[in-house]
């Protein structure tokens, strides 16, 4: 027999607000402020960022690329992607500082000038408002001789768009820039969390939830609703959704060197997925925590990060900082699905580590409530 509507609703009321008063009671553990940034602690830590979610390796320019999504500050203006060496970044050189490469340090955004190079869909309606530039997740690929970065760019608090923002890579080292080349609007405004690019130009994304509402991870944690899968683009196709990847807040994506692969996280459910785009048999893993982004590394692994406390970071999204939210890294081989534990932390000295991306012998962290990154050794 069914339950009345009125029951049901009156059911998800008291789930939501249980969930409110749990993240009320964590954001009382916020605590003092943060010490300056220094390298003698684990993690080390870097500052010079404004909400660091995804870090991204140029290894050919000798940089790190990171989105900054500024969330929460008073000043006017959006998020923007910032530059750093490579030995600035890993703390070896701790007179480095990051540096704006779009919109860049004088407020300029940079746009191709050659139509013959802009990339995209032809849907696309001219490059983003730079006071209203929302980047999170991010990925490297190359079109011939011309390095690229895929953006996954969002509406936050009414400004800005939901889309696929591709960039030019300018120049290495500290002269490194980037120039826009065009975006591909996500479906009805989906909110894309991250991506991956093959070498055909078919971009996998993440459908993390239909708009930026907070309801969504409430009711797809307390209710067990999904939010979306994953979806990709081919030129001259558009977007289609990749067939059994239905996830409560799908998040982190990686494709095989190959293409033929994919690898994705899903948070609520604890789990990172591996799906043969054959069409054979996906296969998952649980995960101690809540997963956000992936990367490979050199020896052909992936590298998760991810959450071990709800409460304490919706804590944090409510603005309860510093942000003490604790983390995990963790490495999985692919063929096997074998996991081993690199790091675990209790978010003191940094918090919500959303990404792990190894440079060298070191490992970079990403921390979306925060105003460093973290370094591990590898």
């Amino acid at each position: 027999m069914k339950k009345p509507i009125i029951t049901m609703r009156a059911t998800q009321r008291k789930l939501i607000l249980a969930t409110v008063a749990m993240v009320v009671v964590a954001a009382g553990c916020a605590g003092p402020p943060r010490d300056a940034c220094d390298m003698a602690g684990t993690p080390g830590t870097v500052c010079g960022f404004e909400n660091p979610e995804d870090i991204e390796l140029l290894g050919k320019s000798g940089v790190v690329l990171v989105s900054n999504l500024r969330l929460g500050d008073p000043v006017p203006g959006g998020g923007f992607l910032s530059a750093m060496t490579t030995a600035g970044a890993t703390g070896d050189d701790q007179q480095a500082r990051p540096w704006k490469v779009w919109p860049r340090e004088d407020g300029s955004a940079p746009a191709a000038d050659n139509n013959s190079a802009i990339l995209g869909s032809p849907d696309c309606p001219g490059p983003p408002d730079p006071d209203a530039f929302n980047p999170h997740g991010i990925s490297s690929t190359s079109s011939g001789e011309l390095a690229l970065l895929y953006v996954a760019a969002h509406v936050v608090e009414g400004s800005g768009r939901e889309a696929i923002e591709i960039f030019a890579v300018v120049g290495s080292g500290l002269e490194t820039k980037l120039s826009w080349l065009g975006c591909i609007p996500t479906p009805d405004a989906i909110q894309a969390n991250d991506l991956a690019v093959s070498a055909n130009g078919t971009v996998y994304a993440s459908n993390y939830q239909p708009d930026n509402s907070p309801m969504h991870a409430i009711k797809a944690s307390l209710l067990g609703t999904d939010t979306g899968g994953i979806i990709a683009w081919k030129p001259g196709t558009g977007w289609s959704e990749i067939e059994g990847t239905s996830s409560k807040l799908a998040n982190g994506v990686a494709l095989s060197k190959d293409g033929k692969v994919l690898y994705y996280t899903e948070t609520i459910s604890r789990s990172l997925h591996r799906k043969p785009l054959d069409g054979s048999p996906s296969v998952w893993v649980d995960i101690p925590g809540m997963p956000d982004n992936l990367s490979w590394t050199e020896r052909g692994t992936l590298l998760v990060a991810s959450h071990t406390s709800g409460p304490r970071f919706m804590a944090c999204a409510s603005g309860r900082l510093p942000c003490r939210s604790p983390w995990i890294v963790q490495e999985l081989d692919p063929t096997t699905m074998a996991l081993r534990t690199l790091a675990e932390h209790d978010g003191g000295r940094l918090g919500a580590v959303t990404v792990a991306t190894p440079v060298g012998d070191k490992i970079l962290l990403g921390s979306v409530f925060d105003d460093r990154i973290g370094v591990l050794s590898d």
